[in-house]
């Protein structure tokens, strides 16, 4: 199957030659990989190539409808970009497709080695009222053509090789007037206007009301969170840890102050209020943000804006992981690592562990991916038999893929997420848990690599999509809390349960995954960036700031899930299951259910028909908000089972094969 792209600009194909195995960089629905160009007079350039994520798999596991999705995202955003031209906008070269990605064509433009403007100002004296100026420069010649951005913020403003900052990421970018549905933003909260964070629904289609939906004002909103970070060095609200404060404050109407800020000049201060008023009619729009912003620092206060670089931390190689991979390898092999080689504030888990297995030299992998994570890469692979042994089974390498550019002490961290993972994973064995079989060095991959035997039918999302016919989804939820109910037995919280960490065997078993959040009871484990889905996190972890007294002596944050929030996501994982529909689906974006849980609103059984009472009062005892008065997970798995011995299906019989 391949891509029609429509377009009338060039066709680069076979002059592009990908020359990064990894993606250099992940976006919210697409990888860019790194290449070379050559043009027609034989000429050279290293280019990035942006691959849409749901492409960068095995393509036979796509529906008819998902290819079209996409085929009409890429050709909203190539049709637009290729008209923008501008200093300060990163210019479109084209389109290549390349057979590894079943046909999926690939965005081409610029290499920015310098990368994103607030990695440039970590390592560079800069003057920050310059790049400033002209971002504004390029987001008003956007404007001036009736283009809104969508997605300004300081990780979608590139530097090129003469330090001039471009515009990128034109995936959210529209035409004004012509409306785009949608029910996902994938802008972060820090940047976003109120008006944008708490856009409702529509009672029809469940997609974002147009007269709600993206502008030049919200862009304005934007640009001004976005200057602020360049001006400090300091992302908006940063002193806020969850989203859901952040999303508090904007809702009160609450700004960043000016003593949480002492790095920017009092100048700018009456332009940010009017570039980020709460009332998008009251805000700048580009042109007057320019003409309010000064030619240079000394028009107002001499050499204000040069603010000095943030102290250098050393920028690591891709995947760099450990210098000897070897090495690596070495502490894998009796779990858990040396603690020589983690600062003393992070204690590590201290139960005993058997040793894991090397199997590097029995696994051969398929180049073709098989599935995307958020920062890991799953191939399909076959396991020989042990000893030279007859027999393969077919299983998954699941391959860490750390964001381009990541600093050594957040690389650190990253390393840490996956150590976490395999100590809390390799020991369990349950027949809904699924199987840690050991961990290999892959060629070209340094680093943590974890097999696990092979899910052809993916999650219980995409299980229950793709399934035709009546489905036992009351088994599928017992199947889960019977994983959930082992876990708690041996003191592991999983931290990040939902549909997607739920996988399907060949026989329709679900298997829990996915255990980078989990931790060991009574053992302290702490991370620099928690990561929680809103829609399936208790409200006392989601709504949580930690105070400063509870971080570690070298500022990581403690891991706080509880067997208590487990049980809580439980229950959305089950609704998840029963309905076919991700929790509190008639909320557009994740930031309304933040608003939803903040008011405790819980959801209500009239969104879920299908499922039958006795049901929805064991799931309601799941979800409560006062963690102490949460059913157990055994408890819970009990009466999960004595409902289906009664034989009641746990949904309504006439809408069990949504």
């Amino acid at each position: 199957m391949t891509l029609a792209v429509v377009s009338p600009y060039k066709d680069l194909t076979g002059n592009v030659k990908m020359i990064s195995k990894q993606c250099i960089a992940v976006g919210g629905f697409a990888d860019i990989f790194k290449g070379k160009w050559t043009d027609p007079s034989g000429i050279s350039t290293t280019v990035a190539i942006k691959v849409v994520r749901a492409m960068n798999v095995d393509a036979s596991k796509l529906s008819a409808s998902t290819w079209e999705t996409f085929v009409r995202r890429l050709n909203q955003e190539s049709e637009l970009w290729h008209r923008l031209k501008h200093r300060n906008l990163l210019p479109f070269l084209g389109i290549s497709y390349f057979k590894q990605f079943g046909g999926c064509p690939g965005l081409i433009f610029p290499y920015c080695d310098f990368g994103p403007v607030m990695v440039y100002l970590k390592h560079h004296q800069a003057n920050r009222l310059t790049i400033a100026r002209q971002i504004a420069l390029g987001l008003q010649y956007l404007h001036n053509n009736g283009v809104v951005h969508g997605d300004l913020k300081s990780n979608n403003v590139l530097i090129d090789e003469h330090g001039v900052p471009l515009l990128a990421d034109f995936g959210h970018s529209q035409l004004r007037g012509h409306h785009r549905f949608t029910t996902t933003l994938a802008s972060t909260c820090r940047y976003r206007a109120p008006e944008v964070i708490f856009s409702e629904p529509s009672a029809e289609t469940g997609m974002v009301v147009p007269n709600i939906m993206l502008n030049e004002k919200s862009d304005v909103y934007s640009f001004g969170m976005t200057v602020l970070e360049i001006f400090s060095g300091k992302e908006p609200y940063y002193h806020f840890l969850s989203e859901a404060s952040v999303v508090t404050a904007v809702g009160q109407g609450t700004l960043p102050r000016p003593d949480e800020y002492p790095e920017i000049p009092a100048y700018f201060w009456p332009i940010f209020e009017r570039l980020c008023a709460f009332d998008p009619n009251t805000r700048f729009d580009t042109t007057t943000a320019l003409h309010a912003l000064p030619q240079n620092s000394s028009d107002t206060a001499p050499d204000s804006l040069q603010v000095p670089p943030m102290q250098t931390t050393t920028l690591v190689p891709q995947y760099a992981l450990n210098p000897d991979a070897n090495a690596q390898l070495s502490w894998t092999a009796s779990c858990p690592p040396d603690n020589k080689r983690f600062p003393q504030s992070h204690r590590r888990f201290s139960r005993a562990a058997s040793p894991v297995k090397d199997l590097s030299d029995r696994l051969i992998i398929n180049s073709t991916l098989s599935r995307l994570g958020g920062y890991s890469n799953v191939y399909e692979g076959r396991l020989l038999g042990e000893h030279g042994g007859a027999g393969s089974i077919a299983v998954a390498i699941k391959i860490p893929r750390p964001p381009h550019g990541m600093r050594a002490d957040d690389m650190a961290e990253f390393q840490r997420k996956f150590e976490r993972e395999c100590c809390a994973w390799h020991d369990l064995d349950h027949t809904n848990i699924l199987k840690f079989l050991g961990i290999a060095k892959v060629q070209g991959h340094p680093g943590l690599t974890f097999v696990s035997p092979y899910c052809k039918n993916w999650s219980v999302v995409v299980y229950l999509q793709a399934t035709g016919g009546p489905i036992d989804r009351l088994s599928l939820v017992i199947g889960v809390a019977e994983g959930l109910s082992y876990l708690h037995e041996h003191d592991v919280i999983h931290g990040d349960l939902k549909g997607y960490n739920v996988l399907i065997d060949d026989h329709g078993r679900p298997l829990l995954a996915g255990f980078g959040q989990s931790q060991i009871v009574g053992v302290d484990e702490f991370t620099r960036s928690p990561s929680h889905s809103p829609r399936h996190t208790a409200p006392e972890i989601l709504l949580r700031d930690i105070p400063e007294d509870e971080f570690s002596s070298d500022g990581y944050l403690p891991l706080i899930s509880t067997k208590e929030s487990d049980v809580y996501s439980l229950g959305m994982t089950a609704l998840e299951i029963f309905s076919g529909k991700r929790p509190y689906f008639w909320k557009a974006n994740d930031m309304t259910v933040v608003m939803e849980l903040m008011q405790g609103n819980l959801p209500p059984s009239r969104r879920y028909p299908n499922i039958d009472g006795p049901t929805w009062q064991v799931l309601s005892r799941l979800w409560v908000h006062a963690p102490e008065e949460r059913m157990k997970s055994g408890d819970a798995l009990r009466e999960l089972k004595s409902i289906h011995r009664e034989g009641t299906p746990g949904v309504i019989p006439s809408t069990t094969t949504m």
